[in-house]
């Protein structure tokens, strides 16, 4: 039988944003270990496919860019947000609240996911 005996300083419970985002803080003072229960990281937030159809599920806490608290942390850590010019701008305010009603949408990337084309092809056309 063995015995192996590893020390942490910090020891987080949870792989989802909320853990993972607190793991690498901590990384930065003493060493970490983060416990995930599941084969997968990233708690909710997560991208499902089928039948050809990607369906992004969880929170987006990046949407609130980088002067957010995510976005300051991360560059804290050396990760910074980093945005892809979008082809096209899109408001939907009729649905989402000013402060984040601005979607970047380019035609032809958006066609090549079946999910995103069908549930933005009105718009498009």
């Amino acid at each position: 039988m063995f015995k192996i005996t590893v020390n942490f300083d910090y020891i987080v419970i949870g792989g989802g944003i909320a853990g993972l985002h607190i793991g690498a803080l901590l990384n930065q003072h003493g060493k970490v270990v983060v416990l995930e229960k599941t084969n997968k990281i990233g708690g909710r937030a997560k991208v499902v496919e089928k039948d050809g159809f990607k369906l992004d599920f969880g929170a987006y806490p990046i949407r609130f860019g980088p002067k957010s608290d995510l976005g300051e942390s991360l560059e804290e850590i050396g990760k910074p947000i980093e945005f892809i010019k979008p082809g096209k701008v899109l408001a939907f305010s009729s649905i989402i609240p000013p402060s984040i009603s601005l979607i970047g949408l380019d035609k032809q990337k958006s066609m090549e996911t079946p999910a995103v084309g069908l549930r933005f092809l009105h718009l498009l056309i």
